[in-house]
């Protein structure tokens, strides 16, 4: 173990991790963070992707857009890549390019086995510590299927989920399920459901409009999981404390001041009205409240809010 150090999947919800452009290091490291430790398939619409140990499927525009890349630099890493014998890329069939516009392509970690914790005994990959599940990122159309279920609460998460709403789901509705297993497959834990459960009812119980969305549907999405795991002022990252220690800390302090400004916009994500009126008053500090563009990100937010408002 002394040549190994371990990190959690989940290390992506770190407000930092995706901060800033990747470094072509960082870019391979989350690459090999993404791939399947096991084999597997992912269901995109109607179509069916089979992923072996080694491989994720994504589109050149996530990987884009989660870099902070062009789609023409993407295609010129993954060809270095290529010529240096670490991937291989294959497209995946033309039905998911008609129906989507952007293709998806899979790519083969060559030497996945040795960036792995090696395994004893004639082991399997379900020997890998914490019995990691499968960890292909899922775009919203995406579910994934590997899941060991016997392992899944489903009961523990559908139970928060009634006991903060009031509603009686089942926790055997398989459309359900499969949006929990493609959360736990992100690296998501049952506190993480409850934390979820909890934020909204808080958010949309007493809301004639709203409380029809207090549902696994609408709650598990992966296009919303994350942000509403941090919905809320009390349960944000973002609070005035670490929002202070992160502007303060050496590698921020070295940065233009565009970074400050990019912490205070996703510390606005997913907060009611409300709530982002009490951020930027209580919880941002004097000399970044006089500040004319975090002004104006936060007059954008609050517009914003109003105009879905009224189009809902």
């Amino acid at each position: 173990m002394k040549n190994y150090y371990v990190l959690q999947r989940k290390i992506v919800n770190d407000p930092l991790y995706y901060l800033e452009p990747f470094t072509k290091w960082q870019a391979w490291n989350d690459m090999i963070r993404m791939v399947n430790w096991d084999t597997g398939e992912i269901k995109d619409g109607q179509e069916i992707i089979k992923l072996k140990r080694g491989e994720f499927c994504h589109t050149e525009k996530h990987l884009a857009e989660k870099w902070k890349w062009s789609r023409g630099k993407i295609r010129r890493f993954l060809t270095w890549l290529e010529n240096d014998s670490r991937i291989t890329v294959r497209k995946t069939v033309p039905k998911t390019v008609h129906r989507t516009g952007h293709p998806r392509i899979v790519v083969y970690l060559c030497n996945y086995q040795k960036y792995q914790l090696p395994i004893k005994n004639g082991g399997t990959p379900d020997s890998t510590p914490d019995s990691t599940p499968d960890s292909t990122e899922t775009n919203n159309n995406i579910q994934i299927t590997n899941i060991n279920n016997k392992n899944v609460p489903y009961e523990e998460i559908i139970e928060s989920l009634n006991k903060e709403s009031g509603k009686k789901f089942r926790p055997t509705t398989k459309s359900f399920r499969k949006l929990i297993n493609a959360r736990i497959a992100e690296g998501f834990t049952l506190e993480d459901f409850i934390q979820v459960n909890k934020n909204k009812s808080l958010d949309w119980k007493n809301s004639v409009k709203m409380n029809k969305h207090l549902n696994p549907e609408t709650l598990y999405c992966s296009k919303h999981f994350d942000t509403y795991l941090n919905s809320t002022v009390q349960g944000s990252s973002f609070t005035v404390d670490t929002f202070q220690t992160l502007y303060n800390d050496p590698l921020i302090k070295t940065k233009s001041m565009k970074t400050a400004r990019h912490l205070f916009r996703v510390g606005l994500t997913g907060l009611t009205e409300e709530q982002a009126t009490k951020y930027f008053e209580k919880e941002i500090s004097l000399t970044w409240k006089e500040d004319e563009k975090i002004q104006n990100i936060y007059k954008e937010y609050i517009t914003a809010l109003k105009e879905e408002e009224t189009i809902t």
